[in-house]
């Protein structure tokens, strides 16, 4: 086993990238792009983004997925091993047990660009309406699957209302969807910076997600990078975090459940298991397609 590659990716991750003979073009490619560092585009990129989604863990360890956003500039890089977040959004209940020392990912999109850039970190401090990350690893993704769109989140004044099975409402936002977003967590946090937690984009046409039986969503994995973060967490650990929009009523649904993904061939399909669904209406999302 290459020691670049066995520091980069986790245990998990390098299973999938053995199974399909990749571990030798991955000990290459993983040393070259991801890093402890932000490069100075990625810190430009993050710091003109109005929002951002978060990939963090509620009290009993499982991810979830949000989105924190701000005036242009509430994200700010200092240097490029550090990045601090400032936004009322910070002290609503789903953002209340972010903690110094925890795990935390972010994704930065821009889906009219079809640009996108990730991080994964340590929480340094957290007080109030301001947070402060330790850059662990960070990368680009390509374009690929991205539905150009413009895309604007702002605070709302509804509820969240949370249930323990998908209501056939939630159904109709997973199967209209043509993307979501997704959290995972390796099993254990050391001091490695290939664990923790984080936070991807998945996206094709509408109808890619499945509702094949009750309270069970299914997509298919479709190619990428190659590193395997999501699915490699989930081989870790299952827990997950989605997270749909409603552009209908301008919301979001958030659901947590166990994740497991099966092969036929080489078709990678998982399957996640609801545990709790969130309609979410304190934050406004609109969509205008390109």
């Amino acid at each position: 086993m290459d020691a670049l590659t066995q520091k980069v990716f986790h245990e998990g991750e390098r299973a999938f990238q053995q199974r399909l003979h990749l571990e030798d073009k991955m000990a290459d490619i993983g040393s070259k792009f991801i890093r402890p560092f932000l490069l100075e585009q990625h810190r430009d990129f993050f710091e003109q983004l109005p929002f951002v989604f978060v990939g963090h863990l509620d009290d009993k360890g499982h991810p979830q997925t949000s989105c924190l956003d701000g005036p242009v500039g509430f994200i700010s890089s200092t240097n490029d091993t550090y990045v601090s977040i400032q936004t009322e959004t910070l002290k609503k209940p789903a953002f209340s047990q972010l903690k110094a020392g925890q795990k935390i990912a972010l994704l930065g999109i821009e889906l009219h660009t079809r640009r996108r850039n990730r991080l994964n970190g340590l929480i340094e401090t957290i007080k109030d309406d301001r947070l402060n990350i330790a850059i662990e690893q960070s990368f680009g993704n390509c374009p690929k699957y991205i539905a150009p769109r413009h895309l604007n989140i702002t605070e709302g004044e509804g509820q969240r209302l949370s249930y323990t099975e998908l209501t056939p409402e939630m159904e109709q936002i997973i199967r209209q969807a043509d993307v979501f977003f997704i959290s995972s967590r390796s099993a254990k946090f050391n001091s490695d910076t290939n664990t923790g937690v984080d936070v991807s984009h998945r996206g094709g046409e509408t109808g890619f997600v499945k509702i094949k039986q009750p309270n069970v969503l299914s997509f298919l994995d479709l190619p990428g990078n190659r590193f395997f973060n999501t699915l490699g967490n989930i081989q870790s650990d299952p827990r997950v975090g989605l997270l749909f929009f409603d552009f209908d009523k301008k919301r979001t649904l958030q659901i947590s459940g166990l994740a497991e993904t099966k092969w036929t061939g080489e078709l990678r399909n998982t399957y996640i298991t609801v545990q709790e669904a969130i309609l979410d209406n304190t934050q406004q999302v609109e969509s205008v397609s390109s």
